[in-house]
C-alpha cells in the first residue's frame, strides 16, 4: 500500500472531492474578489472557512504538510477577519499567495491518485507567508506576533499568530 493506509485509502475519494469542491469555492471568491480589487469582509471568511476545512480533512487523511499550509493561510485571514482594512495594500499580494497555494494543493491532489503518491514539501511558502506578515505588522504594530504557538506537524516548526493587544488567544 502507498501513503494512506487501508482506512484513509477508503476515505480519499470522499477527500478529493471535497477538496476540489473547497478550491472551487475558494477560486470563485478569490476571482471576484480579485476583479474588484478588494476582499469584504464576506470574502475574507469564505477564504477562511475554507482553509480551516482543508486543514481540518488534510489532518485527519495524515497530510500533514497541507495541513500546515493551510493552517498558516487560516492564521494570516484571521489577522484580516479581525479588522479587513489590515488587507489594504498587500491584496494583489495575497491573491497571488492563495492562488499559488490552491494550485499546489490541486497538484497534490491529482497525485494522490497513484499508489506511488509521496506529499511534496511546503515549506516553499514560509517565507512568502512571512514576508506578507512582516508587512502587515510593520504597518499595524499593534500586532503581536507569538512565535510560540505549536503546529500539527510535531511541533517541528514553530507557527505564528497575530493578536491586537489585549485580545484573547486564538
Amino acid at each position: 500500500m502507498g501513503f494512506f493506509d487501508e482506512d484513509t485509502g477508503e476515505m480519499l475519494e470522499i477527500y478529493l472531492l471535497e477538496t476540489n469542491q473547497l478550491l472551487d469555492q475558494s477560486d470563485a471568491i478569490l476571482l471576484s474578489a480579485e476583479q474588484e480589487m478588494v476582499f469584504s469582509k464576506e470574502s475574507i471568511n469564505g477564504i477562511f472557512r475554507v482553509m480551516h476545512t482543508i486543514k481540518s480533512s488534510s489532518a485527519m487523511m495524515g497530510l500533514t504538510g497541507l495541513s500546515t499550509l493551510t493552517h498558516r493561510l487560516e492564521d494570516l485571514f484571521v489577522v484580516f477577519r479581525e479588522d479587513p482594512s489590515r488587507l489594504s495594500g498587500y491584496e494583489q499580494e495575497t491573491f497571488d499567495l492563495i492562488f499559488e497555494a490552491t494550485d499546489f494543493i490541486r497538484e497534490e491532489l491529482k497525485r494522490m491518485k497513484f499508489e506511488s503518491f509521496e506529499p511534496e514539501p511546503v515549506e516553499r511558502f514560509w517565507d512568502k507567508i512571512e514576508v506578507l506578515v512582516q508587512k502587515v505588522k510593520e504597518k499595524y504594530p499593534e500586532l503581536l506576533v507569538l512565535d510560540d504557538i505549536k503546529l500539527c506537524d510535531g511541533g517541528k516548526r514553530s507557527s505564528w499568530a497575530c493578536l491586537s493587544k489585549g485580545a484573547d488567544l486564538i
